[in-house]
This record gives structure tokens, C-alpha cells and sequence, in this order.
């Protein structure tokens, strides 16, 4: 296909196509951006509500310098920065804001989006504070990522390919709808820039100086980016990788010498521009949090993996999560934060940052391999949100299959890239955090339908020659295929090469899980408990029932503004009462988020023992545990433990008396509807189906 003429003469001129398709791609993608700003921003919160944390945004604007201000010294600057949208004013002019305005340290929010501050308050200066003057520079936004996403596309398809691909994330809802909440769209064009280097240096051979040039300049991105959003920290081991491992061969004597100037390189430029928000993220950032809600229930039911016998969470809220680093602070540490109900943002301080980090990292050692089987199901579902709908991991697997063939090594940072980057999106599955991934199987779609037509066009030579079929294809990029023996060998290297690098360390970390939770749980059940006797029984509508104990709803040591636990053990005796199973409610009285939770018991043929967590915070109260009242024979005996300070993180546990020849780690579940996923034996999902629940009454 190369020799054809035609094609080989628009490869030279391809550049003036693909400026040409970049600049109707910028001017859409920037149209389309601007309309879903305009007809949805102005009533939305699209910085959902942080933004009282954009005063210092404002000082920026009105030419005070980086530094928060007490939103409060002025009622017009209260109104426009007020937490609720419908009490926010869409402008503020700079003269309400007093001459003598303390200006304070900046936030931990603040600190850790200091570039995002500093771009809204430069765009105020030129067009003044208003909410409504930033849509067309948010909108810019989207056109840059819409071009970044066609020259991704452009490696691995021609431009009359890539252009309606590209079309296609402009208007893409999981990419589109994030723009309305800003402050997680904005690493969108630093994540296609950063992938678009990745594909540059591991798809090309390229020169020394190139490659040193790349390699700063994805660094300088990085140092950007991370005052934009966090998550761009994980490009840095991504790179590394590749600049170590998977440079295709790179004509110098010493290539090695050469990979470590590149990974300097990288380095220099992400530190020298990342620099002063780096500073800030190793104090009070808050993101250690967000991994442990990420592990909840309701992840696992997205993700479509099983839960064993614990679960971390059933709650996607942000006060659930502050009520358990409370909890954290308060018994391990002794320490004691207090909450600023109107803002939780403002939490974010360092003592609460280090205590979201270290439980993390006490349910991480707890639990690798969940972590690893929830990152490989989160790869799946990603390459589920493609074209192919769940047909994409097959295509996916095929692909790699024929690249493998002819680059073992290309083959394999595919299969790795992807399992890391889509598989990180495992910490927190949300809509909002993952849309931005749908380029990845987009990516690979394209790849496979450029391979496909060109494989077509080899077996019909005359095709090729018309002049009319040049903008669809491209020179080929890969070396011509080895001999068949060469091509299995190859292939099989990659197939044992990718088994060595994920089944073996998803092997090794739940054998350890299965040994470090057996332990830590028969930690728990050995810890010394007291009694709950006297449990008050209340009847309610419908046959139903509340347990109550004057001790549980209060917190075990009085203290203002925080959140403690009583770690409660439940015995449950399913055969003695009759039932196999039995639908429960853990009842709270919320001011704000609420914590209760339906689910159905499921009891089995043997005794279970249920320990739960229950969290006394200002903002929501236990009230009680409510069951049908056939039930209530069901439990045999309710304590709690004297003293939870041994152990870090109070798992939800559900343990039949065989519990310890059961895994104590997640698996991957094969694909059902969510409506009728249940992911697991024990807890099922919070929706309770086929029993008549009442409404609670608080």
C-alpha cells in the first residue's frame, strides 16, 4: 500500500490537512463547549461548591495578588462567592471589595489549585469579575482537548479517520457534561497532551534531541497541570516507565546514558513549574480521602466486583468521610478538628490530609489486592465505554494480539499504559473523574479500523491507486511482519511477559490480603466488648421494629464537632429463627448527608456475627436498628467493642462461623445489569428489593 502513489504523495502533504481539520475542530469543539456553559452554568454550581474557596481568584482579578480574603468583609463579594447557586450573584465589581481587606494565607484548596486561581482571576482582569465572562475562555478549554484528542488519534489512523473521531468526543457526554463542573474538566487538555507525548515517544523513532525536548516539555505540562488538578501526579511514574523501558531502539552508542538524561529532563520541568503547588500538595490537599470512598460499596457495584466478607464503606459523601477521619484523628491520634458546616472544603487542613493518607495506607496494607482487582475491572469498564460497547475488551485483546506480532515491546506498553491509566480510575469510579478515559478505547477502535482498511487495500492493489482513498489511509508504522514462526514467538513472549507482570502480582497480593485480613479480623473478634443490654424494641408501621440504647446515640466521649465511634458487634442466628435472610436498617437522624443504610442480611444456614461502625457526628445521629419484627429473635446478642483505638480502619464485616475458608478478597464479577448486581453473599445492594421497608422516622 505504501508504493501507491497517490497515498505516498498526500503523506507529504498531509500537513496542511490536518492544520486545517485542527482549526474547524477548535472552532466546533469551542461552539459546542460554549452552548452547554451558557444554557447550563449560569444555574449550576460548575464549580460544584467550592466556590466561596475563589476569593482568591477574585484578589487575583481585582489586582490584590494570590491571597484569600475573608469573604465576609463585603456583602457584594458574600453574594458572589455564596455556597448556594441560587443566592449567588454573577458578578462583582472590584470597588465593593474594602481598600483595607486583610489579605490571609491561601486555603489548602487554594494552594493545591493555584494555577486555576490564577488563570480565573487574570481572565477578571481583562473582563472583569463575573461568572459569565469566563465561558468563552473555559470553552477554549474543550477546543484544545478536542485538537489534542485528533493528533492522538492521527498516530494510529489518517486524518479523514481521526476528524470524525475527534467530532465525536466534542460531543461526547461524558466529556461534554464534565464541563459544567469545571475544576474536574480542567486536566482534560493536560491528559490528551500527556498522552499524546506518551504515543510520540513509544509509536516513533525519533532523534536524541527530540526525544530530550519531548521529555521536557511533557514535564513542564505536568508542572502545570498539577495546579489544575492533582491526578496528573501519576504521568510522572507513567513516563519514567517509558523513557526507561519502552523507547523504541534510539541510535546512539549509549542509549542508557541517554534515558537518564530524559528522565532528568522530565523531572527538571515538571519541579521548576510544578514548584509552588508541589509545596502545597505535601501539606493540605485532603486527596488521601478519596481513595478510601472510592473503595465504598457503591463502587463495587460500578466496577461489577465482588466484596468478601468486609467492606470499607457504603457511602459516597463527603461528610461519611469526614466523620470516619474524625473518628481516625480522635482514637489514634487524639486530636480534634471541628467542622465548618457551610463549607467542608475548608477541612482540608494538614492534620486531616495526613489522617485520609494514613488510613489509605492502613487499608492498602490491608487490602492489595482489592486494589489491584478493582484497577483491572476498572480497565474493563473503561474499554467498555468505547464504540463497542462491551465488545471493547475483546477488541482490545485482539489488537494487541496483532501488534505483538510484529513489536512485542510496543504490544506490552499498550496493555500496561492502559491497565495504569484507566485502571487508576479505579480510587474514586465516577462519572465526572472518567469520561476524559473515553478516548482510550476511542483510540484503539480507530487502530483497529485503519488496520483493517489497510489490510483491504493490500488485497485490492487498484483501489489504492485512486486518488479519492488517500485521505483515508497512512504509511505504515510498524516493521514489516516477521516470518509465522517469528510471529508466534512473539506473541507468546507477550502473552508470558503480560502474565508475569499482572496475573502473578494480583496472585501475591491477595495470598497476602487473605493473611493480613484473616489476622486483622481475628484481631477484632478477640478484642474485649461489653454488653448492649436492654435493647428498647419500638414497634412501627408495617410488622417492623427499632432496637435503641440510650449509649448509642451519643458519642462514646462528648466532645464538640466531631465524629466518634461505637465499633457494634451483632449475633445473628438465621436457623434458630427460621429465615434465611432479613432485610435491615441502620437508622440516622441527618441535619445534612445522611448515613443510614437499607440492605438485606443475608443469614444464611450458620450463625453470622455483623460488625458495623456507627458514627455519632453533629450532622448525623443514630437513632437505631429497625427489622421486620419476625426478625428480632434473629439476633442473638448485641455488644460493642470497650476500646476500637487498635484498630485504624472499623471494616464492615459480615463473618459466617466458616469465615476463614472463605477468600477475604474482592474478584471480578462477570458482567450483569447494575440493577441486578448484587456484590455479595453477605451485604447486598443498599436498594432493598421484594420486602416493603417504611419510611424511616426519625
Amino acid at each position: 500500500m505504501s508504493s501507491a502513489p497517490a497515498i505516498a504523495l498526500f503523506a507529504q502533504r498531509r500537513r496542511p490537512w490536518d492544520w486545517a481539520l485542527a482549526l474547524l475542530l477548535l472552532a466546533f469543539a469551542w461552539l459546542q463547549a460554549f452552548q452547554a456553559l451558557d444554557n447550563n452554568g449560569k444555574p449550576r454550581n460548575f464549580f460544584s461548591y467550592y466556590h466561596p474557596q475563589f476569593s482568591a481568584a477574585v484578589m487575583v482579578g481585582c489586582g490584590r495578588g494570590l491571597h484569600a480574603v475573608d469573604r465576609h468583609v463585603s456583602p457584594e463579594l458574600e453574594r458572589f462567592l455564596a455556597f448556594s447557586a441560587s443566592h449567588r450573584a454573577q458578578s462583582f465589581d472590584c470597588a465593593n471589595l474594602p481598600a483595607d481587606a486583610v489579605a490571609e494565607p491561601l486555603t489548602g484548596f487554594q494552594s493545591g489549585y493555584r494555577n486555576l486561581m490564577l488563570m480565573l482571576g487574570y481572565i477578571w482582569q481583562w473582563s472583569g469579575v463575573s461568572w459569565p465572562a469566563l465561558f468563552p475562555f473555559l470553552a477554549l478549554f474543550h477546543g484544545v482537548a478536542v485538537v489534542l484528542a485528533y493528533g492522538l488519534f492521527r498516530l494510529v489512523s489518517a486524518p479523514l479517520i481521526a476528524a470524525p473521531a475527534a467530532l465525536f468526543i466534542a460531543i461526547a457526554p461524558p466529556i461534554l457534561w464534565t464541563i459544567k463542573t469545571f475544576r474536574d474538566y480542567s486536566k482534560i487538555p493536560f491528559f490528551f497532551a500527556l498522552f499524546l507525548i506518551l504515543g510520540l515517544l513509544a509509536r516513533r523513532a525519533l532523534s536524541p534531541w527530540r526525544l530530550r525536548g519531548l521529555a521536557l516539555l511533557a514535564g513542564a505540562i505536568a508542572g502545570v497541570a498539577v495546579g489544575f488538578r492533582p491526578d496528573v501526579y501519576i504521568f510522572l511514574p507513567g513516563f519514567i516507565l517509558t523513557l526507561a523501558l519502552f523507547l523504541p531502539p534510539i541510535p546512539t552508542p549509549r542509549p542508557w546514558l541517554l534515558k537518564a538524561q530524559l528522565i532528568g529532563l522530565l523531572l527538571l520541568g515538571f519541579v521548576l513549574l510544578g514548584l509552588p503547588t508541589l509545596k502545597a500538595h505535601t501539606g493540605e490537599s485532603g486527596s488521601g480521602i478519596m481513595p478510601v470512598m472510592g473503595l465504598g460499596k457503591g463502587f463495587s457495584h460500578r466496577l461489577n466486583v465482588t466484596h468478601s466478607v468486609a467492606e470499607v464503606s457504603y457511602i459516597h459523601a463527603d461528610r461519611y468521610a469526614h466523620a470516619f477521619v474524625f473518628d481516625y484523628l480522635e482514637r489514634i491520634d487524639g486530636l480534634h478538628l471541628t467542622y465548618a458546616p457551610e463549607n467542608s472544603v475548608d477541612l482540608l487542613t494538614a492534620d486531616y490530609s495526613r489522617a485520609g493518607q494514613a488510613y489509605w495506607n492502613a487499608l492498602l496494607e490491608l487490602m492489595p489486592g482489592d486494589h489491584i482487582t478493582r484497577a483491572i475491572a476498572a480497565a474493563w469498564r473503561v474499554l467498555e465505554m468505547g464504540p463497542l460497547g462491551r465488545y471493547g475488551p475483546l477488541l482490545f485483546a485482539l489488537l494487541l494480539l496483532l501488534i505483538a506480532r510484529r513489536s512485542p515491546r510496543l504490544a506490552i506498553f499498550l496493555a500496561l499504559a492502559t491497565l495504569f491509566f484507566a485502571g487508576y480510575s479505579s480510587l474514586v469510579f465516577l462519572d465526572r473523574h472518567i469520561g476524559h478515559l473515553l478516548i482510550i478505547p476511542m483510540l484503539f477502535t480507530l487502530w483497529a479500523l485503519q488496520g483493517g482498511l489497510s489490510w483491504a487495500l493490500q488485497r485490492r492493489p487498484a483501489l489504492a491507486q485512486q486518488g479519492w482513498i488517500a485521505p483515508l489511509c497512512i504509511p505504515p508504522a510498524l516493521a514489516p511482519a516477521p516470518p509465522w514462526r517469528a510471529q508466534m514467538r512473539n506473541m507468546a513472549l507477550t502473552l508470558m511477559a503480560l502474565g508475569a507482570l499482572t496475573a502473578a502480582p494480583l496472585w501475591a497480593a491477595r495470598a497476602w490480603q487473605q493473611h493480613a485480613l484473616s489476622g486483622y479480623i481475628q484481631e477484632i473478634l478477640d478484642a474485649p466488648t461489653e454488653p448492649i443490654a436492654a435493647l428498647e424494641t419500638h414497634s412501627l408501621t408495617d410488622g417492623w421494629v427499632r432496637l435503641t440504647h440510650e449509649s448509642l446515640s451519643r458519642p462514646r466521649r462528648t466532645l464538640d464537632a466531631t465524629a466518634q465511634a461505637h465499633y457494634l458487634r451483632l449475633r445473628w442466628n438465621g436457623p434458630a429463627c427460621g429465615l434465611t435472610e432479613t432485610p435491615l436498617r441502620m437508622l440516622y437522624r441527618a441535619s445534612r448527608e445522611d448515613f443510614s443504610r437499607a440492605t438485606v442480611l443475608h443469614l444464611g444456614d450458620q450463625p453470622l456475627t455483623l460488625f458495623w461502625p456507627i458514627y455519632q457526628a453533629d450532622w448525623s445521629r443514630f437513632v437505631g436498628i429497625e427489622l421486620p419484627a419476625k426478625a428480632r429473635n434473629c439476633l442473638v446478642s448485641a455488644q460493642r467493642l470497650r476500646d476500637p483505638l487498635p484498630f485504624p480502619a472499623l471494616l464492615l464485616l459480615s463473618l459466617p462461623d466458616d469465615w476463614r475458608a472463605r477468600p477475604l478478597y474482592q474478584t471480578l464479577a462477570p458482567p450483569q445489569s447494575p440493577e441486578l448486581f448484587e456484590p455479595s453473599p453477605f451485604f447486598t445492594h443498599d436498594r432493598v428489593r421484594g420486602f416493603n421497608v417504611p419510611a424511616g422516622e426519625g
